[in-house]
């Protein structure tokens, strides 16, 4: 079965409620304890600035692909709120899912979410979690106006639609058949629960003296956390009540309302307080508490005290006794469900009984400590285990229900979003209809193959003939060849000013220059779905840079974002780069990188450095941002090598086959070595030591006087050689020849040349530098220093070993 569940609830404004808490916590659970289902979640497009921290808290709950994001336009006004509901439901069609459950179906009045259940008739099984009627229950205060009443009319039409009603206490299960006058088999009570956060247990002295520092608390603690201020919460009669305890009582203790309070609200409790007689220190309100101090609070608390006239469960109450909270409350709805002791009741609308009862459990210390064994004991029979099994349980059985559901034709659906758009959107409104093309188009966009999106913008541009760019054709190669399971690999590109594009022609190049014939394509703009893959495999700073919000806008869209990185070369050994700002614009490629969901280095000392480098430069990793590494591949002939032979090349090669030779590749520049490499051999040669050196690499920067004296070296095509730029295959004849590879690097992010040399049975003399001892383990001869003197007597020593 296919289980799809719109989270809204857990976006909405109603993630700083209950309602938000107990969304999340059912779906985490029912993620965690499913094992025969498959679970997807419907996210809305409309709150962006949520979906990676939902994706963050269910990502052991629910694969990263099965998080689906739904868009529709904003803001969600009266007129737009019709077609924003057909997008909707028109998006949880596309998904095929044989039930729907909506965690939170009475939303959207004061934000942009949006909920409804079948509006384009009857195409969905659903289910959807109830939690109170208290708007109908108290209509004077809640449906005082036109908007307001209309607005709940058809939440509570779009209810009755529903296949099943999943109530969170028996108490709301019961009013729901009263109040809506429906069939009690269509509704089912599967309770709730308190998070596992809320248990027992003591309080340190620091987290005390936190406490009294943020909020004011002196002395001893009543607490009550009513999840808001509106009238069905009965602040006002709790405030009376406690008032109307004894002075000396009062003097010894505070009362403490934690939860959310806007500016009016507070100033009306607190003139209720002043009219009461309490003094300023007797009421603290705390506002929004966050979950850590919350807790601390319910550990420390004498007494909790849950007033409430009108609750859909109670969790406040739940949460306090699952501390071991000694607690008293309300005789009302579902309140006694939760508390579950008769003595711990109080009519909430009479003050003395609501005082009585503070009063008993302040003063009576055995009542005070039976209450607080009851709610050790109470509070273990709720769970979330319990309350997901119940809701799957409901689900399987809405799934099983022969319904009039009909098969979903899809091109069918489509059609009638269509007509049932259209008319909402004003004649002639050209850039409405452009936007909600654009909505359907990325809510209904590609198929069920996945596609792995391989950023080529630097070697699709050119190939710098650099490790990197062998390493990106490698492995683009291997990609295209042989696909991961499930997806399509679509190498993509951009440039500064312009946005991503597949890479047709050049992969048209690419793979008809290996063998493969492949028609050549228009290069479109690139498109993705959730799911999808974006891997940044070749490095190019500027234009990646240029387009650090799109990567984000392809994490909210559900497509992982990872990037390959080479080294922190730039930021390591800043003074042996040519360009000015290479740190400045390495660092700030590194902080893009880390803002998307992972790093893919190449080596473990490249990983460990990029972990350091977060931590000292002060970098913000994005929620869930993994770094990982994998090493380097090295079968040049099984990377497109590129080929071609100078016409000197028998007799250079003949050259070097006649004595010992050294070889030393890559790019000429000061940080790999070559310097000191040559003055070596310089002293070598000196020495009587007849061998060859040979540097196999392009002119990189700051070696403008290096390079004049390569040119003008009294050995040079005699026992030193510079092949510049040579290709693949000349390398590869090289290697065929070669005694032994020095690597003198400072630092380097792999050392592709020491697995080139080993697969060729290469000695290898690697300066020891920590990435080489990772590379090459104890198959290499190690030296340090950097003198020329340091290094020849390394070499004379491997000489006469």
């Amino acid at each position: 079965m296919r289980i799809l569940i719109d989270l809204q609830g857990a976006q909405s404004a109603s993630r700083y409620r209950g309602i938000g808490r107990y969304s999340m916590s059912l779906v985490s659970t029912l993620g965690r304890i499913n094992t025969r289902h498959e679970i997807f979640i419907a996210l809305s497009g409309l709150f962006p600035e949520t979906i990676m921290s939902v994706r963050s808290e269910l990502k052991d709950a629910v694969p990263r692909e099965n998080i689906r994001v739904w868009y529709g336009p904003r803001p969600v006004d009266p007129v737009r709120r019709r077609t924003a509901e057909f997008m909707r439901e028109s998006f949880l069609e596309s998904v095929q899912p044989d039930v729907v459950l909506v965690t939170s179906l009475f939303e959207g009045f004061f934000d942009d979410a949006v909920t409804s259940v079948n509006s384009l008739g009857k195409g969905l099984r659903t289910a959807v979690i109830f939690y109170d009627l208290i708007p109908l229950a108290y209509p004077d205060i809640y449906l005082n106006q036109d908007s307001s009443i209309e607005y709940y009319q058809r939440k509570l039409n779009s209810l009755q639609q529903a296949d099943m009603l999943l109530a969170i206490s028996e108490s709301t299960a019961r009013e729901a058949a009263f109040r809506l006058e429906m069939d009690p088999d269509r509704i089912r009570s599967i309770s709730a629960a308190a998070s596992g956060l809320f248990r027992p247990g003591r309080v340190s002295p620091e987290e005390v003296s936190t406490l009294q520092k943020h909020y004011g608390i002196s002395r001893k603690v009543v607490m009550c956390a009513p999840g808001g201020f509106d009238p069905h919460k009965n602040i006002l009669r709790l405030i009376k009540s406690y008032a109307r305890l004894p002075g000396k009582l009062r003097a010894e203790y505070q009362l403490l309302i934690a939860s959310s309070v806007s500016g009016p609200d507070k100033a009306r409790i607190i003139r209720a307080a002043k009219k009461e007689g309490m003094n300023r220190d007797e009421l603290l309100l705390a506002g929004y508490v966050p979950d850590r101090d919350l807790l601390a609070m319910y550990r420390v608390a004498r007494l909790f005290v849950f007033p409430s006239l009108h609750e859909g469960f109670g969790l406040p109450a739940l949460e306090a006794m699952s501390c071991a909270v000694p607690t008293i409350g309300s005789n009302k709805s579902a309140v006694p469900e939760v508390i579950g002791l008769e003595e711990a009741l109080f009519d909430p609308e009479n003050v003395s009984s609501m005082r009585d009862k503070m009063l008993h459990a302040l003063q009576d210390e055995p009542f005070r400590k039976r209450l607080q064994d009851h709610a050790k004991n109470q509070s273990a029979r709720f769970s979330w285990d319990n309350t997901a099994r119940k809701a799957l349980q409901c689900l399987e059985e809405l799934e099983a229900h022969e319904s009039t559901v009909p098969s979903m034709d899809f091109s069918r659906s489509s059609t009638i979003l269509i007509e049932n758009i259209a008319p909402l959107v004003s004649a002639g409104d050209f850039r409405e209809l452009m936007h909600c093309s654009e909505y359907i188009a990325r809510n209904r966009r590609a198929g069920t193959k996945r596609q792995l999106l391989v950023d080529v913008s630097e070697l699709s541009a050119r190939d710098s003939a650099t490790g990197i760019q062998r390493v990106v054709r490698s492995c683009l190669k291997y990609l295209l060849h042989d696909p991961p399971p499930g997806f399509s690999v679509e190498p993509v590109y951009a440039t500064i000013s312009k946005g991503y594009r597949y890479a047709r022609a050049f992969s048209h190049q690419f793979l008809n220059s290996a063998g493969r014939d492949v028609p050549d394509m228009p290069d479109e703009y690139m498109e993705w779905q959730r799911g999808d893959i974006f891997f940044g495999l070749d490095m190019q700073h500027h234009v990646q840079l240029a387009h650090k919000e799109f990567f984000q806008e392809l994490r909210l869209s559900g497509v992982t974002v990872k990037f390959m990185v080479y080294d922190l070369l730039p930021v390591q050994l800043e003074g042996f780069f040519y360009e000015p700002d290479a740190r400045d614009l390495h660092e700030k490629w590194l902080s893009m990188v880390c803002s998307t969901d992972g790093a893919l280095c190449i080596s473990g000392a490249t990983s460990r450095a990029l972990e350091k480098w977060i931590q000292n430069a002060g970098a913000v990793s994005a929620t869930g941002f993994q770094n990982d590494w994998v090493h380097m591949g090295a079968d040049i002939e099984s990377s497109q090598p590129s080929a071609g032979m100078p016409d000197n090349a028998r007799e250079v090669l003949q050259i070097l086959a006649g004595r010992p030779t050294f070889l030393c590749v890559g790019t000429i520049e000061p940080r790999k070595g070559q310097a000191q490499i040559l003055e070596a051999f310089e002293i070598l040669w000196k020495q009587g030591v007849n061998a060859n050196l040979v540097f196999a690499g392009r002119q990189g920067w700051k070696t403008s006087e290096l390079i004049k004296k390569f040119a003008v070296h009294p050995e040079k095509g005699g026992r030193f050689f510079w092949l510049d730029g040579i290709s693949d295959e000349y390398l590869a004849k090289v290697y065929s020849v070669t005694t032994c590879l020095i690597a003198a690097s400072i630092n380097e992010g792999f050392g592709l040349p020491l697995i080139e040399a080993a697969r060729n049975n290469i000695p290898i003399i690697a300066r020891d530098i920590p990435v080489f001892r990772e590379v090459a383990g104890e198959h290499a001869f190690f030296f340090s220093g950097h003198s020329a003197t340091d290094l020849s007597e390394a070499i004379e020593y491997w000489l006469n070993l």
